[in-house]
Order: structure tokens, then C-alpha cells, then sequence
């Protein structure tokens, strides 16, 4: 179940910073 539980984790982390980065992007362009 940790194995599960870390790569939720990893999971959950690789969205948030694929969505700060599509964030960062649309902030720039205006």
C-alpha cells in the first residue's frame, strides 16, 4: 500500500506542476 500511496503522490505532484506551468504560460502571455 506505500508503494501505491508514493506513486499517488508522484502522480498528484506531476499534475500540480504541469498545471502551475500551463498557469505561469497563460499569465505570461497577457
Amino acid at each position: 500500500m506505500s508503494r501505491f500511496l508514493g506513486s499517488d503522490i508522484i502522480g498528484v505532484l506531476r499534475g500540480a506542476q504541469t498545471v502551475a506551468s500551463s498557469i505561469v504560460e497563460h499569465q505570461s502571455e497577457n
